[in-house]
């Protein structure tokens, strides 16, 4: 795997495995995030003092949870079946305004890939059809924030990255194709992006139904590009990191095969 692709997937996938890191608590991901616009937005209508959407706000940014919101709610509300509805909708536009933050931060270096994309396999033949490495980590990433138990799971899922730059959803047959297509044209090295995202565990939580009748299972697929990129069982890496990014994909490989 050539260094400029690894410089660029680095600050990828730390930035996504910070968010998981961060989410598995009840810490906000994102500690200059400011809710009250998203708060105000969703809070419209309800007859909330603006005094109080301010307080929300700043709870929020301490800690994004139900329980803390819903005793800072019950202290200007008496009324039950009010405190739950502003707590759902709170929580919801909470939950909303960090997915939209961490896809703004994200989207600037998926980008960076596309750069990069043009400049691997120079030989091998084009197709239009070609989504590209950036498509690849897109789908790793809404997999992986799709089907981790957090508070964002259910909100990724109505909004993933992939909807975002390639239309609509599909990355349960999709990213296969994908593989099978950067294979057959010989892109070796934007073929190694796509075994990485399986080492990585893309895949691991898709039905065997999903996968289109005629298609390579994954696991057997997985195996035989292995062999055909790099005739091992890792992604190859220099001995002494001389780039960003080795240690923490070596990390997460070999997590990925415990």
């Amino acid at each position: 795997m050539q260094a400029s692709v690894l410089d660029a997937l680095y600050p990828i996938l730390e930035l996504t495995w910070g968010w998981l890191d961060k989410l598995e608590s009840s810490e906000p991901v994102f500690t200059d995030l400011d809710f009250t616009p998203a708060l105000q937005q969703a809070l419209a209508g309800k007859s909330v003092d603006p005094l109080v959407i301010d307080e929300l706000a700043q709870v929020l940014q301490r800690t994004v949870s139900r329980e803390t919101l819903t005793k800072s709610i019950a202290t200007h509300f008496a009324d039950s079946p009010r405190q739950a509805t502003l707590l759902r909708t709170a929580y919801e536009a909470a939950i909303r305004a960090e997915i939209e933050h961490a896809q703004t931060q994200v989207g600037p270096l998926l980008g960076n890939l596309i750069a990069i994309d043009h400049g691997l396999d120079p030989e091998a033949a084009f197709d239009e059809r070609q989504l590209g490495i950036r498509y690849a980590i897109v789908c790793w990433i809404d997999d992986l924030l799709s089907n981790a138990s957090t508070r964002w799971q259910l909100r990724w899922i109505e909004m993933p990255l992939e909807g975002m730059f390639f239309g609509a959803p599909a990355r349960a047959e999709r990213f296969w194709e994908q593989a099978q297509l950067t294979e057959s044209l010989r892109h070796f090295e934007a073929l190694e992006v796509y075994l990485l995202c399986v080492d990585l565990g893309f895949g691991s939580t898709f039905p065997v139904e999903l996968i289109p009748d005629g298609r390579e299972p994954p696991a057997r697929w997985t195996r035989r590009v292995r062999a055909l990129v790099d005739g091992s069982s890792q992604i190859h890496l220099p001995e002494e990191q001389t780039f960003p990014g080795g240690e923490i994909l070596i990390r997460h490989c070999e997590h990925s095969r415990r």
